[in-house]
């Protein structure tokens, strides 16, 4: 069954699109710890699949160091960015206020989002939407979300943004939900 997908797979039960989602999302975090090098900042951890906790339950980013935070996503074909708000929302319930915040992701994911925005170093482009997801952090809402992306840095079709003016806002509820 699923041998068929990728001849390293060698038994029927594997799920092979998780396996190319972790190992696409450690692309994005190869190259974005390059890029983060570059500018001046040295990881110190990182939490390279969807695991988000230390064996002491600590929260971890998907790739962090002294004073800053980064969430990355960049599955094994990702041509959306809609984990984008995803992402933006844990960053702003992870951090804290003196933390810089960062997102990594494939230009490609971006560009199939936000045909007309540019995404140029030092050039701040708005962004906002809603979560695809309910967050049990923001009371069971889908949340608004609105932020600031400033290209940093960009290597092999992955692109490092800093985050700025986040704000993360449950959805209202429905008045079926009021009563």
């Amino acid at each position: 069954m699923c041998r068929h997908k990728c001849s390293l797979i060698n038994t029927d039960f594997e799920r092979p699109v998780e396996l190319f989602n972790n190992l696409g999302q450690i692309e994005v975090l190869i190259a974005a710890i390059k890029i983060m090098r570059q500018s001046g900042r040295t990881p110190s951890k990182s939490a390279p699949t969807q695991q988000s906790k230390d064996d002491d339950g600590t929260d971890v980013s998907d790739l962090e160091g002294d004073g800053w935070r980064l969430e990355a996503f960049g599955g094994h074909n990702c041509t959306s960015n809609q984990k984008l708000f995803e992402d933006l929302c844990t960053l702003m319930t992870s951090s804290s206020d003196n933390d810089e915040l960062f997102v990594a992701f494939r230009r490609t994911a971006w560009e199939a989002a936000y045909k007309k925005k540019q995404l140029e170093l030092g050039l701040k482009t708005q962004v906002g939407g809603t979560t695809k997801k309910i967050r049990s952090d923001f009371g069971n809402r889908k949340v608004n979300v609105q932020a600031q992306l400033e290209l940093i840095g960009a290597l092999d079709g992955i692109c490092v943004s800093r985050v700025s003016n986040l704000t993360c806002t449950p959805s209202v509820k429905s008045p079926a939900e009021v009563e």
